[in-house]
């Protein structure tokens, strides 16, 4: 048996290498595929090469004894999977890009199976209630456009400070986070209010709000 894991093993890392060795082809990696690019909550990011590389891997992490499938190594839905199960114990359904979770209506807890509500907080939300407002483990979805994102984007809220969301996030530049825990972050957003309605804003892309899960006891619960 541990003759047969470790072949196995040395047949994916063989994959890998050769599929990046073919990505670098078309376009150089940014960063090493795999590599540590910051973590904040016990909740590693890693480098996908380069934001249009598909490693065509699937990733699976222990939860509570339980095998559970977090998604395709290392693309943007799979870190925002990974630190929801992680940090709220619930996961959701596979999508066909980053835009479609902003659709999904539940997640699902990974010890019984139960759905909680999977809140939608649509760009220029009314906000006038400060729970409305974006906050630590919310996810951020980005719309498709033909270029830079054609399956959108997703990231989760790490931190908020006035009107600063700092995010996690897998697959964007590929590059290192800023700084080290407890002050770790990829990126800051800008959250924008007037009149009582609030938009995270992305200055050069279609951000189309934030998710909730509405997990009793975790941040995102009620």
């Amino acid at each position: 048996m541990r003759h047969s894991l470790r072949k196995n093993k040395t047949s994916r890392l063989s994959k890998v290498k050769k599929i990046v060795h073919n990505s670098k082809k078309k376009t150089a990696c940014v960063t090493k595929f795999g590599k540590k690019l910051g973590y904040l909550e016990n909740v590693p990011a890693y480098s996908n090469c380069n934001n249009s590389f598909k490693s065509d891997l699937n990733n699976f992490i222990s939860y509570k004894n339980e095998n559970v499938f977090s998604g395709m190594q290392w693309q943007c839905v799979e870190y925002a999977r990974r630190y929801l199960i992680t940090k709220l114990g619930v996961t959701f359904s596979s999508v066909d890009g980053a835009e479609d979770v902003f659709a999904l209506k539940t997640v699902e807890s990974i010890q019984d199976g139960k759905k909680y509500k999977f809140k939608t907080y649509k760009n220029n939300f009314n906000c006038q209630r400060s729970n409305n407002m974006p906050r630590v483990n919310d996810v951020i979805i980005w719309a498709r456009n033909n270029y830079d994102t054609p399956y959108g984007h997703i990231a989760v809220v790490l931190k908020v400070e006035g009107d600063k969301i700092y995010i996690g996030e897998q697959n964007w530049s590929n590059d290192a986070w800023t700084r080290s825990p407890p002050d770790s972050y990829s990126r800051i957003l800008t959250l924008k209010t007037n009149n009582n309605r609030c938009s995270v804003i992305d200055e050069n892309y279609t951000i189309l709000g934030w998710k909730r899960a509405m997990v009793k006891g975790g941040w995102g619960g009620f």
